[in-house]
């Protein structure tokens, strides 16, 4: 399969998904943001899994595979490099790791 049908797939598939298994517009932007910083990143792919993370980021079940997730369902950016873990009880915005360390 050529490059260009695979990407093409793979945004047939993206455009494809059911629009209540998929993230929103700005949470996919936010998503591949925190992707294109993270030296895990490859040719658009997560040398962490092995997806292609424009089709995991697009996924509300995802989740970055990275440890600590710098993304998913149970981070929500609050801005530029902090998040508010759901989980925790404080809710403190925590500094994510920088993804150049």
């Amino acid at each position: 399969m050529e490059e260009a049908e695979a990407f093409k797939n793979m945004y047939d598939y993206i455009a494809n998904l059911n629009p209540e298994d998929k993230v929103t517009d700005e949470q996919y932007e936010q998503r591949l943001l925190m992707c294109r910083q993270c030296e895990h990143l490859l040719s658009g792919m997560c040398r962490k899994c092995g997806c292609y993370v424009e089709m995991r980021a697009a996924m509300k079940i995802r989740h970055c595979p990275d440890v600590p997730a710098r993304w998913g369902e149970d981070r929500v950016i609050l801005q530029e490099g902090f998040y508010n873990d759901k989980k925790s009880k404080n809710g403190s915005g925590q500094r994510i790791p920088d993804c150049t360390n």
